[in-house]
C-alpha cells in the first residue's frame, strides 16, 4: 500500500473533477468553492482538519527532494520533457513516477502508463468509457499517420485533421468492427467527447481542426493501432514505413509494443532476423537502434 505522504494520486483524484472550475476562479480572482487543500497544499504540521492533514506535505525538504528527483528523471528523458509543460500530463507523469520513485525506462511502457493515467482520471470510475476513448484515439492517430481510415493512403504522417476527417475515421472504424451492431457509436458525438474530455486530443484554431497535444502521443497511439492491425505482419509495416524519417518514433514504439504485449521475445527476434539487411545498412531508418 502506498504511503499517503508520498502518494500523488490523492491530488489528481481531488483535482480532476474541479480543475476547470478552479482555473476559472483563479482567472477571475474570485474563489468561490473549496479546493485550497489539494491545489496549494500546505505542510501537514499546519493542518488542523482531517482534510488538511490528508493533503498536507510532511516537510518542505521532502517536497523539494521529491520534485528534484522527478525533474532529474524528466530532464534525462527528452522524449517527455515537452509533455511536462502541460499540467494534465505533468500530473500523470508525477503519478507514474510516484508508483516506483522513477519513470519506466521502456518508452512504450512509459507512454502506455501516462495515457492510461490521463484517461482513467478523465473518465473516473468508468473503465469502459476510458478504454473506448483510448481505442478511438488510436484510430484517429492511425488515420492521421496512414490515411487508411480515409481511404487516402499517405507516406508521411500529418499532425492534425479536420473534424470531418475525424468523423470519417471513427465511422470507418465502426463500420469495420465485428460484433458491434448493438453498440453503434455516433461519430460526431464520439469526436466531441474526445475533444472535450480526453485531454489528449485538442481543438485547433477555429475548432474545425484537431491535433494531439504532442506529436509523440500521436506516434504512440498510432503504433498501438498498427500493432493491433498487423501484429503478425510487422516486417511489412517496417519495410513500408522505414524509409521516412517522420516514422522513426512510431516504428520504435511499434517495436516496443511487440516487446510489451508478447510474453516472450521470440517474435521480436524473428522480426529482427527478417529485417537484418535493412537494419545493418540503415539502423535509424526503421526506428530500431542496434546496440554494439
Amino acid at each position: 500500500m502506498a504511503d499517503v505522504d508520498h502518494d500523488p494520486q490523492r491530488f489528481i483524484l481531488a483535482q480532476d473533477p474541479v480543475y476547470r472550475e478552479v482555473c476559472a476562479e483563479l482567472a477571475a480572482g474570485d474563489k468561490r468553492s473549496h479546493w485550497m487543500w489539494f491545489i496549494f497544499p500546505q505542510l501537514k504540521a499546519l493542518g488542523r482538519s482531517a482534510t488538511a492533514r490528508h493533503f498536507g506535505i510532511a516537510s518542505s525538504a521532502e517536497a523539494e527532494t521529491a520534485c528534484q528527483n522527478l525533474w532529474t528523471d524528466v530532464a534525462a528523458r527528452p522524449e517527455i520533457s515537452e509533455l511536462a509543460a502541460n499540467p494534465l500530463l505533468l500530473t500523470a507523469i508525477c503519478i507514474v513516477y510516484g508508483e516506483n520513485r522513477k519513470l519506466p525506462q521502456d518508452e512504450f511502457d512509459l507512454y502506455d502508463r501516462i495515457v492510461d493515467t490521463v484517461l482513467f482520471n478523465r473518465y473516473p470510475e468508468q473503465s469502459r468509457p476510458a478504454a473506448a476513448a483510448r481505442s478511438n484515439l488510436c484510430v484517429i492517430a492511425h488515420g492521421m499517420h496512414t490515411g487508411d481510415e480515409l481511404d487516402e493512403p499517405r507516406d508521411q504522417p500529418r499532425p492534425d485533421a479536420t473534424v470531418d476527417e475525424i468523423d470519417r475515421m471513427l465511422q470507418h472504424y465502426q463500420d469495420h468492427r465485428p460484433g458491434t451492431e448493438l453498440h453503434k457509436l455516433n461519430a460526431r458525438d464520439t469526436r466531441e467527447d474526445l475533444l472535450s474530455q480526453s485531454g489528449l486530443l485538442l481543438p485547433q484554431g477555429d475548432d474545425r481542426r484537431a491535433a494531439f497535444y504532442h506529436f509523440t502521443l500521436q506516434d504512440f497511439l498510432a503504433a498501438e493501432r498498427l500493432y493491433d492491425l498487423h501484429a503478425d505482419k510487422l516486417a511489412d509495416v517496417f519495410r513500408r514505413r522505414g524509409p521516412f524519417a517522420e516514422w522513426r518514433k512510431a516504428l520504435g514504439l511499434l517495436f516496443g509494443a511487440l516487446l510489451h504485449k508478447r510474453s516472450t521475445t521470440d517474435q521480436a527476434v524473428r522480426l529482427l532476423t527478417e529485417l537484418v539487411d535493412q537494419l545493418a545498412d540503415e539502423q535509424w531508418r526503421l526506428g530500431i537502434r542496434l546496440k554494439a
